[in-house]
């Protein structure tokens, strides 16, 4: 079951337009609450779960939190387990809530990044001063190219590597 939600998190990125990529500091994750649990007697014996599945788009290095949804789903299985993969197939990665989900958090990143982009320039040329280049390249590496200062970004980080490789 968590095999299949991994993947099933990584189809909503790509199906909305975001590409995986393991370097970014932006991730799509969830959590599982079990809101209804019932057992239908026979044989075979089934179970039948509802969950709510809370979908977050974050950031691991500001620890901010862009966007959440909700949706509910249900799932029959033999055990436990197999109710809950068959919920987990029933969140279609082009369900309307996922694709606002992904749009408006995709604005909300670039807005926050585009209001910061002098805070990471001064910060990767402090670190670069320190003799820190790999800091400061991974620093102006978490941007994303989506902003409109990325160009200014990036002239940077051509800065800071000439400046590490003449030593």
């Amino acid at each position: 079951a968590r095999s299949l939600l991994y993947d099933r998190l990584n189809q909503i990125v790509t199906a909305n337009g975001l590409g995986t990529d393991n370097n970014s500091p932006f991730f799509l994750t969830c959590s599982i609450n079990l809101t209804d649990k019932d057992i239908i007697a026979g044989a075979p014996m089934r179970i039948v779960q509802n969950v709510d599945i809370s979908f977050y788009v974050a950031d691991v290095q500001t620890h901010r939190l862009y966007e959440t949804c909700t949706l509910s789903a249900r799932g029959v299985g033999e055990n436990e387990n197999r109710a809950f993969i068959a919920a987990f197939r029933n969140i279609k990665s082009s369900s309307p809530e996922l694709k606002r989900l992904i749009a408006t958090a995709s604005k909300e990143i670039v807005a926050y990044y585009d209001s910061q982009i002098d805070n990471y320039l001064k910060q990767a040329d402090a670190l670069a001063k320190m003799g820190e280049f790999e800091k400061a390249l991974y620093l102006l590496s978490t941007v994303p190219d989506a902003c409109e200062g990325y160009g200014r970004i990036n002239d940077a980080a051509i800065a800071v590597y000439q400046r590490m490789i003449d030593g």
